[in-house]
């Protein structure tokens, strides 16, 4: 099914919990549990701590895979002049991001309205799905049948990280990129020039290992000079989740 992001897919005010609100796009269920969970993932696990604590003061961070922008808000509560850029290709998602960053009143955010991949391209097809947008994909045939039932093509735009950065000539250094991008993890590392690898120290990257990604990952990035460490997450069930951590020596 595809269909056009309109007036009905703008972004709702949802209470989290008592003392903290977002904006989210519309859940055909009202229930909204995925952005729960993520919150949960960010807030209270704690998942991006070690990473984001790391970042210098005025450091810089990437965020790919951005969503309504809850990793974005945690970094930017925990490093509140660092630099940040956001990327999120689904409309709805990319609404409640810019509502988010105004209600939390966060500076220092520059927002893209694309995906990241391998080369530069217009007019690419993403599945949206309404109820989950943080399992909105490139790659629709990793989903299970659950998924397929809500699904919305939406066309978006790709660009590759180092053409985005070619925008930037005052970032010399990334501190931290964290990834999050239900299956493209590897077309995102393959649009970095050698001279952009050298400029990021350090990754959190969401990956599954369903035919054998994290192996691709790991060599990719040790190759690169990485250390390289990755956890079995076992908060997601569905399928294999690890988180990698890579950093320079």
């Amino acid at each position: 099914m595809s269909g056009n992001i309109t007036h009905a897919n703008e972004p709702v005010l949802v209470e989290v919990t008592e003392d903290f609100t977002c904006y989210a796009g519309p859940d055909p269920s009202g229930q909204h549990d995925e952005l729960m969970f993520i919150f949960n993932e960010v807030f209270h696990f704690d998942t991006y701590a070690q990473s984001v604590g790391n970042v210098p003061e005025e450091g810089v961070i990437l965020d790919i895979g951005a969503n309504v922008g809850l990793f974005s808000i945690y970094a930017k509560r925990q490093k509140p002049n660092a630099t940040l850029i956001a990327f999120e290709p689904i409309p709805a998602s990319v609404s409640a991001l810019r509502r988010n960053i105004e209600l939390h009143g966060m500076t220092g955010v520059t927002v893209y309205p694309l995906a990241l991949g391998e080369v530069d391209r217009k007019d690419v097809a993403f599945t949206y799905y309404p109820g989950m947008p943080g399992n909105s994909t490139r790659h629709p045939e990793t989903k299970n049948e659950h998924f397929a039932a809500q699904a919305v093509e939406v066309r978006v735009e790709v660009a590759t990280v180092s053409s985005v950065l070619a925008r930037h000539p005052e970032l010399e250094r990334v501190d931290l990129v964290k990834i999050d991008v239900e299956g493209s993890e590897l077309e995102v590392l393959a649009g970095l020039s050698e001279g952009d690898w050298a400029k990021i120290q350090s990754w959190v990257i969401e990956i599954s290992d369903a035919d054998g990604q994290l192996g691709v990952l790991r060599k990719t990035l040790e190759s690169h000079g990485y250390t390289v460490e990755a956890e079995l997450d076992d908060k997601i069930m569905v399928e294999p989740m690890y988180l990698v951590h890579a950093s320079r020596s």
